[in-house]
C-alpha cells in the first residue's frame, strides 16, 4: 500500500474558512433567515464545545428548501469564487502536495469543511487525485445539519473509517486542533500557523517544521 499523507484544507491549502464562507454567502441570499438564526448560531459556533451545533444552525438555514442538485451547483460556484477571493491558494503547501502525488503517495485532504464543498474546492484546485474526508451532514427539517464534525479526534475516527490507518508519512495543518493527527505522523508540518497555534504545538513537538510562502 502507498504511504499516506494528510493535509488539512482551511488555512493549510487555502486561506480563510471555507465552510463559514459558504454559509455566509448563502445567508446573504436569505437575509430574513440570516437575521433570525445568525446571532445564536454565531454565539454557539465561537465556543469550541458547541461549535457543531452553531454550524448546524447555519448549515440548515443555508440548505433548507434546496435539492441535492441545487446544493451541488451552489458548492461548485462557491468554490470558484472562494479561490479567487478570501480562499486564495497557499502555493507552498500545494507544491508539496503535488510532490507527494508524483512520488506515488496517497494524499488525503481531511477537513472540518463539509465534504462535498471540500471536494468542489479540490476539483477547482486541480486536485482530482486526492481523497477527501470532511464533515458529514444529514437531512433534518427540510434542510441539512451536521451529523459528524470532522475535527480533532473525530477527524482521526473518520480517516480510519475510510481505510486511512495511521501512522501517516506526513501531516500538514495550521492548527493545534490537529494535534491528534500530528501525533500519528512521521513528519509534521505547520503551514502559516498563528503564533498561538505554533506555541501550543511546539510544547509537544519543538522541532516541527513550519512552511510559509
Amino acid at each position: 500500500m502507498p504511504e499516506v499523507v494528510v493535509f488539512d484544507l482551511d488555512g493549510t491549502l487555502i486561506r480563510s474558512d471555507s465552510m463559514l464562507g459558504f454559509v455566509t454567502g448563502r445567508m446573504l441570499r436569505r437575509p430574513f433567515l440570516g437575521v433570525i438564526v445568525s446571532p445564536i448560531a454565531a454565539l454557539l459556533f465561537w465556543r469550541l464545545r458547541t461549535r457543531p451545533v452553531g454550524l448546524s444552525i447555519w448549515v440548515w438555514a443555508a440548505t433548507v428548501f434546496t435539492t441535492e442538485q441545487q446544493r451541488a451547483r451552489h458548492a461548485a460556484r462557491f468554490a470558484s469564487r472562494h479561490l479567487r477571493g478570501r480562499g486564495r491558494p497557499i502555493e507552498a503547501a500545494l507544491t508539496e502536495l503535488r510532490e507527494h502525488c508524483r512520488a506515488g503517495r496517497q494524499v488525503v485532504v481531511a477537513t472540518g469543511c463539509e465534504e462535498h464543498i471540500a471536494q468542489a474546492l479540490c476539483r477547482a484546485l486541480g486536485l482530482d487525485e486526492v481523497a477527501v474526508v470532511g464533515t458529514i451532514l444529514r437531512a433534518a427539517y427540510g434542510g441539512l445539519v451536521v451529523r459528524t464534525y470532522c475535527n480533532r479526534g473525530t477527524k482521526m475516527e473518520l480517516l480510519r473509517e475510510r481505510g486511512f490507518e495511521p501512522p501517516y508519512q506526513a501531516a500538514y495543518t495550521d492548527a493545534a486542533a490537529d494535534l491528534p493527527l500530528l501525533r500519528t505522523a512521521e513528519q509534521r508540518i505547520m503551514v502559516h500557523p498563528s503564533r498561538e497555534n505554533l506555541k501550543r504545538v511546539r510544547k509537544e513537538f519543538p522541532e516541527i517544521r513550519v512552511l510559509v510562502s
